[in-house]
């Protein structure tokens, strides 16, 4: 993972960047965006985790301070799911959208993999 400096709206902003599996990964300010380098690709970036829309997944290799939901809570767009540290850094994992924890899959202290499922959320009808 590298340190890197972007000139966004003329403002430069410190980020990680890592390409991993064909995606570039840049972490900056507890969000991880995502984008697809493989040729022709229309993939967009997303936001917050990799894997399913359903899903909260690690943005990196890491270990969980803190998971802050539990089955059956109710999200609104923006709660803490939870809290994890990687590279000497703390990320918040946040919810998307409004949704209901569907299933916790980690607890406080473990070590989690890249891209491995943490939570599972369901969007209900909107799913």
């Amino acid at each position: 993972m590298k340190n890197v400096i972007l000139n966004i709206d003329g403002e430069r902003v410190q980020v990680w960047a890592q390409v991993l599996g064909g995606e570039l990964w840049l972490h900056f300010n507890g969000k991880t965006f995502i984008q697809d380098l493989s040729e022709g690709s229309r993939r967009r970036s997303k936001s917050g985790a990799a894997g399913s829309a359903k899903d909260i997944v690690a943005p990196m290799p890491g270990k969980i301070l803190s998971v802050k939901v539990n089955k059956g809570d109710s999200l609104k767009k923006g709660d803490l799911i939870l809290v994890m540290e990687a590279m000497k850094m703390e990320y918040s994992l946040k919810a998307p959208v409004d949704c209901k924890v569907k299933d916790v899959l980690c607890k406080d202290n473990d070590q989690v993999n890249l891209k491995q499922k943490l939570v599972d959320l369901d969007f209900g009808e909107e799913a």
